[in-house]
């Protein structure tokens, strides 16, 4: 279906905007007297902030533009689903050493978010099944909510943004892939001076962004251009959003947001360039969900 840029650009400027200041309208709600702060209640309701912020307007957008899934660029075979498990690896790899190298025990690295309820032995500690219905609802919603976004941001941005300048999918995934990388682990060295469990836990992170870039860089073909505002578009998003989230400009954000915004956008990325092959489109499934089975820094969200 076609859509014109202008209309294009409006549902990627709406998009972003949502994530990026949905934010703030959260922190003044929050504030209120009868807002609930902790809790069950509390908890279910920041389920829905993350999905009325991340998942709730691409799609209510795709729903009135009338292209369905293609608005995602999820319009083609689900089989490749399968062909995107290579992809998740190298970040459950590296969210199980990172458990490990924090101390825990290898049950709860494996369980990821749900790895918190389990006490010595495997046992289920006390409140664990609530907790695990939770932590479930999180990695649904969380993954739920960076596949459309990331997904959405990516297929519009190539329409929005018709006279940017046209590359190669792979040479944007090396060019710009390798350079949030690179940024990650500057940022992340000077952020673990001093510890080394941390440094090593951001050098696997670290390896982990890389691993996934060149397995990427296989799954799309050379031959596929496309603007370049495609790719870097929904990669300033996401590190605006972990700016944002944590703080601003003016609120020490740039430096606090750079690390995981770096790591986040090296994701984006990867999901950008993915999309724009319908043949390879819904690899970029378990390559989310991976990232959200942990408390991940290699999430293109900021929750």
């Amino acid at each position: 279906m076609y859509i014109s840029p202008d209309d294009a650009k409006s549902d990627v400027i709406l998009a972003g905007a949502t994530v990026l200041f949905g934010g703030l309208v959260l922190a003044i709600v929050a504030q209120l007297p009868l807002y609930p702060r902790s809790g069950v209640l509390a908890a279910v309701l920041d389920l829905i902030w993350i999905l009325a912020l991340t998942a709730v307007v691409p799609w209510l957008l795709s729903r009135y533009r009338g292209d369905g899934l293609a608005a995602f660029g999820l319009d083609g075979d689900r089989s490749a689903i399968a062909g995107g498990i290579p992809l998740a690896l190298p970040i459950i790899a590296a969210q199980v050493t990172s458990v490990v190298l924090l101390g825990g025990s290898l049950a709860q690295a494996v369980g990821g978010r749900l790895g918190g309820v389990l006490g010595a032995g495997g046992a289920l500690q006390a409140g664990g099944p609530t907790f695990l219905v939770l932590q479930g609802a999180r990695f649904v919603v969380l993954s739920l909510g960076a596949i459309l976004l990331t997904s959405f941001l990516a297929t519009r941005s190539r329409e929005a943004f018709p006279r940017s300048p046209e590359m190669s999918l792979t040479e944007m995934v090396r060019t710009f892939g390798m350079g949030a990388a690179a940024l990650a682990f500057l940022v992340g060295v000077l952020g673990t001076l001093g510890s080394l469990p941390a440094f090593l836990r951001m050098l696997v992170t670290v390896a982990a962004l890389v691993a996934v870039l060149l397995l990427a860089d296989r799954r799309v073909p050379s031959r596929v251009s496309v603007p370049r505002a495609t790719i870097i578009a929904p990669a300033v998003i996401v590190l605006l959003i972990h700016i944002f989230a944590s703080g601003g400009f003016l609120g020490g954000g740039l430096i606090n947001g750079l690390y995981p915004g770096a790591l986040g956008a090296g994701i984006a990325i990867a999901v950008s360039a993915l999309v724009q092959v319908r043949a390879v489109a819904w690899s970029i499934v378990p390559l989310l969900l991976a990232a959200h089975w942990w408390p991940s820094l290699l999430s293109p969200l900021a929750f």
